[in-house]
Order: C-alpha cells, then sequence, then structure tokens
C-alpha cells in the first residue's frame, strides 16, 4: 500500500484534497495543450504571411 493510500485512511480530508490537486492539474494541462495549438495556429498564420525567403 503507498504512502499516499496509508495518509488517505488516516485522514480523511487527505484523499479529497489529493484528488482536487489531480483534477487542477488535469484542467492546466488541458489549458497548455490549447495554448500550444494557439501558438501553432499563430506560426502557421505568420508562415502564410510572411514567406521565408
Amino acid at each position: 500500500m503507498s504512502s499516499e493510500m496509508r495518509r488517505a485512511r488516516r485522514e480523511p480530508g487527505a484523499r479529497h484534497s489529493a484528488v482536487a490537486e489531480a483534477q487542477q492539474l488535469m484542467v492546466r494541462q488541458e489549458q497548455l495543450v490549447a495554448r500550444g495549438e494557439h501558438i501553432a495556429d499563430l506560426r502557421r498564420t505568420l508562415a502564410v504571411l510572411l514567406p521565408v525567403s
């Protein structure tokens, strides 16, 4: 059994906080992916507007 699970058994709020933290990390990752896609779109737009000679 992991220490995380043991702590969750001792502290009722510990499991909830670990789940909440995981959800926050997933949201953050989705935001970073969306930002990366936005940057890729901007690069494609710039490549069209400013062709490299």
